[in-house]
This record gives structure tokens, sequence and C-alpha cells, in this order.
């Protein structure tokens, strides 16, 4: 197209280019960014992993309560049997002259006491249910039921003393293995604040090549263009931000290492106590089973002499009252040994997620735990 002696000639071009940078130096920068971030996923990993453990811990809790309630319950339907058999004993006794009325009442008395422990328990029971519903993320009314499986097995201490369990925690645990993590983290974040301060070095360079593409009868032209570039980069002023920078980020390093120091110290005393804990609910687990056996043999007696005329109604009743509290203190006993061996293992650090405990038991079932 041409106007008062002028052409106007169409061009299009294209430049395309590649720009490459890379860090040589910045006295930590990098390094520390990527520590920082390495330190964050192992405290993440670490995390999960404890409340996995905790998770497992909670179920067994709740799982051990619901057994040892159920176990309770049935006890407490025997000593209601019991204590109908009592009164029905007294009333024909009485019949027939051989008791008093404050007999059949005493009979009556203790046969409202069991039916109203049962029916507290009864109550108990359904809460434990849900409880153990919702540790295993179920509805608490969700249907279901589990069977109590006699136990007779008689509990062991653990072989490894309290120092080993320690020492094994200190490697173990995983939340320990976190609260390390964080402090290598913070520990990083210093080298990336001290580098702020400091000059870093890049070097760079770009390639390009232009196409000037001209409507025919032209032909179409390029260039070619590179360059390299070295870069130093000082900071020269900042209003003392860097320096502050630097010194927030060593004092969270050190509250870090404070705060891991801290939570190692609670860990040692965790498992400490939950050691001594399984050794009680041990000595008490056989403690209760002698406490049972004689409670037993003294009820028989008692209601044999009852029956023969040669004991009173009130000695029945204490030595079934007796019996009572012994079989709930076995069961008790019981549900304490298995909840304790259970916290043992999880604050040593090895809790299986199947709920195992990989601790070592001792053989001699007629030694005394160590």
């Amino acid at each position: 197209m041409s106007s008062a002696g002028q052409q106007a000639v169409e061009q299009q071009f294209s430049s395309p280019t590649l720009n490459l940078s890379w860090l040589l130096l910045d006295f930590g920068g990098r390094s520390g960014s990527i520590g920082a971030a390495r330190a964050a996923l192992l405290a993440a990993d670490w995390t999960h992993n404890a409340s996995l453990q905790s998770v497992v811990l909670a179920v067994e809790q709740a799982y051990f309560l619901y057994l040892g309630t159920k176990a309770l319950l049935d006890a407490q339907q025997t000593t209601l049997k019991e204590a109908q058999t009592n009164l029905e004993a007294a009333e024909q006794r009485h019949r027939v002259g051989l008791a008093t009325i404050a007999d059949v009442l005493q009979a009556r008395t203790a046969l409202s006491q069991a039916r109203l422990a049962l029916q507290a328990t009864e109550g108990e029971l359904q809460t434990t249910r849900g409880g153990l519903a919702l540790s295993m993320g179920l509805p608490a009314n969700i249907p279901y039921d589990l069977e109590v499986v006699p136990d007779t097995t008689l509990p062991l201490g653990v072989v490894e003393g309290v120092d080993t369990l320690i020492a094994q925690a200190l490697r173990a645990r995983p939340d320990l293995a976190a609260q390390r993590a964080q402090v290598e983290q913070a520990r990083a974040r210093v080298s990336v604040a001290r580098s702020q301060a400091l000059p870093s070095i890049s070097v760079g360079g770009n390639a390009g090549e232009t196409y000037f593409i001209n409507p025919p009868p032209s032909s179409a032209k390029s260039g070619n263009s590179y360059n390299a570039t070295l870069t130093i980069s000082i900071p020269l002023f900042s209003g003392g931000s860097q320096v502050y920078n630097v010194k927030a980020a060593s004092a969270a390093a050190d509250a870090a290492a404070r705060r891991a120091q801290g939570f190692e110290q609670q860990v040692v005393y965790q498992v400490f106590n939950a050691y001594y804990g399984l050794r009680t609910s041990t000595q008490q687990v056989r403690t209760s089973r002698d406490l049972l056996a004689s409670a037993t043999e003294s009820e028989q007696v008692a209601l044999a002499r009852y029956k023969a005329g040669a004991g009173s109604l009130l000695d029945l009743l204490t030595a079934q009252a007796a019996l009572a509290s012994a079989r709930a203190l076995a069961i008790q006993a019981r549900l304490s040994w298995n909840t304790a061996l259970a916290q043992l293992a999880h604050d040593v650090g090895i809790l299986g997620l199947d709920g195992s405990s990989p601790l070592q038991m001792q053989t001699d079932t007629t030694g005394t735990p160590k």
C-alpha cells in the first residue's frame, strides 16, 4: 500500500529467549531452607506416628474397660442370685420357726443392694460400650457386642529393667523424635536468617533469537544474542531488622531445645511411672486371686453353717459381701494390669498398630516381678 509517495510494509517478528540463573553462594541460606523443610517433614511424620500410637492406646483402654465392666456385671448377677437364694432360705426358715423376721428383712436388704449395684453396672456397661465404639471411630449407638473370654493366666512382669526401658523410650518415642526434629528446624532457620544479612553471589545468562518475517518477495531474517551475568547482592541497610531476625531465630531455636529437653524428662517420668504401675498391677492380680480364693471358701463355710442351723444369716451375708468385693477387686486388678501393660508399651514408644506389646515378659510364674 502506498500513499503520497510512501510505502507501508507489514512486518512480523518473534523473539524466543531462554534465561538461566544459578545461586552460587548465599552463606548457608539455601542449605538452611532445605534443612528446615526436611526437619519439618520429619517432625510431621513422627507426629503422625505418635498420633497412631495414641489412638491404639485409647482403643485398648476403652476395650479393657468394657470387658472389665462386662465381667463385673456377670459377677454381680451371680451375687444377685446368691442374695435371692438367701432370701428364699430365710423365708423358709422363718415359716418353720427356725429364723426370726429380722433374718428375712436382712436378706431382703441384701437383695435390694445387690439389685441396685447390678442396675448401676448395667448403665455403666452401656456407657463403656459407647466409649469403645467412639474410640474406634464408630457411632456410640451402633449395635455390637464382645464376648468375655475367661483369662486365668497369671500376669507376669517385664524382663527389662526400668533403666533399659527409659533408654529405649529416648530412642523410640515418636513424639520425642518430633520435638527433636523441630529443634533442627529452628536451628536451620537461624542459618536462613543469618544469610539474609550477608552477600549472595549468583550467575545467570540468557540466549535468544529474533526472527523478522517480511512479506514476499522479502525473505525472513534472524539474529542471535547471548549474554552472561555475575550478580553480587550486598544488603547495605535494613534498619537493623536483619540483626533482630537473627536474634529472634536464635531465641526460637533455644526455646525449642529447652522444650525438647523438658519433654525428654517427661518421657523419662512417664516410663518410670508406667513401669512401676505395671509392677503394682501384677502384684495386685496375684493378691486378688488369693483374696478371691479365701473369700470363696469363707462364703461356702458360712453357707454350710447357716443351712445346718449353726450359723447366723448375718455371718452368711457378711461372707457373701466379702466374696462380692473380692470378685470385683479381682476383675479390677486384671483390668488394671492389661491397661498398665498397654500404657507402658505406649510410653516406651513400641506399641504396635495392632495393639501388640513387644515387651518381653517373665517366664517364672512363681517369682515376684523384678
